[in-house]
């Protein structure tokens, strides 16, 4: 199954394509939004909306935030934006799949994932091969997925921090370098050849 998911992703890349820099701004959280699957998915989608509050009030040019997901959470977080006049600036846009990931994907310029618990972080991977900086946050195995120069790795926690990332990604010159460095990022370690060339050193060595 591993195996078969890797090739399958390696493949997934290939349909991602590079993109122009867009406009205006945008700012991304992908998750599930279900209290059955555990606290932290709620809550790092709570800590995004007042995050990205936060960063409003200092980014004085169009941004918005793009929430995708479902289920039952998701009337609470419609009310925790109303509750902070954010319905202008916050869109929910439900669950997407296949093309519409991949267009989903390339209509970003940042995409962020907060999460309290993750494992392996694909969406991320996924993203990168689109040439979208990530931020995430330090836990599971986030880290490993994100290119030196194709991102930032914060304490998911740390409301100024999160912050201050996003307002350094506002640089439209840093942004656009860091957008070239995901991509080749994605190319360089998780392209169909590379998948291919590393589970062959595997079997070799069993």
């Amino acid at each position: 199954a591993g195996i078969f998911s890797t090739l399958k992703f390696a493949k997934f890349c290939e349909k991602f394509f590079f993109s122009e820099f867009k406009r205006p701004y945008w700012y991304l959280r992908f998750g599930r939004l279900r209290a059955a699957s555990h606290l932290g998915a709620r809550m790092a989608a709570i800590f995004s909306i007042l995050k990205f509050a936060k960063f409003l009030e200092n980014y004085k040019n169009p941004a918005r935030l793009l929430l995708y997901g479902t289920g039952a959470e998701l009337a609470k977080l419609k009310t925790l934006v109303v509750e902070l006049n954010l319905e202008k600036s916050v869109q929910f846009k439900g669950f997407v799949e296949g093309e519409e990931l991949v267009k989903a994907f390339n209509s970003l310029d940042i995409f962020v994932a907060l999460s309290r618990q993750e494992s392996f972080g694909v969406a991320v991977l996924e993203a990168q091969a689109c040439g979208v900086p990530v931020i995430v946050s330090n836990v599971g195995g986030l880290p490993e997925v994100v290119g030196r120069e194709a991102g930032f790795v914060i304490s998911g926690d740390d409301a100024e921090m999160g912050v201050n990332t996003l307002m350094k990604l506002s640089e439209k010159n840093q942004r656009i370098e860091m957008s070239v460095q995901a991509r080749l990022f994605v190319e360089n370690n998780y392209s169909e050849k590379v998948c291919v060339e590393k589970l062959i050193r595997v079997y070799d060595q069993l």
